[in-house]
């Protein structure tokens, strides 16, 4: 999506229709993971909603930002942040199910 978009209401309908999907399937199985890993995802859930907001829904009438600087800085977080706390939390799993280096039981140099 970019400022000016002619239909930037279907773009931010689609991020939050998937936004709610993915919290409407992680929510009841948080239960199966510890308590660090949730965490990590609560954060990510909580700074992936602030960007959606940030970039779908304060815009003026023409799909433009009304806070250029906050535009700026969700989209930044969209393109540099979140995927650093998703790197992270891929490595965790990782090491939970045992196939990274690290895991926990991994003996090896």
């Amino acid at each position: 999506m970019k400022p000016g978009d002619s239909d930037t209401a279907k773009f931010r309908d689609r991020a939050v229709e998937a936004f709610n999907t993915f919290v409407d399937y992680y929510h009841p199985k948080a239960i199966w993971l510890d308590v660090d890993t949730c965490t990590a995802i609560n954060s990510i859930v909580s700074e992936f909603w602030d960007v959606v907001f940030e970039l779908g829904f304060d815009t003026d009438e023409h799909g433009f930002p009304r806070n250029q600087k906050a535009w700026g800085e969700s989209y930044k977080k969209l393109k540099e942040e979140i995927p650093k706390a998703r790197g992270l939390l891929d490595t965790r799993f990782r090491e939970m199910l045992g196939v990274a280096r690290g895991a926990r039981g991994d003996t090896s140099p």
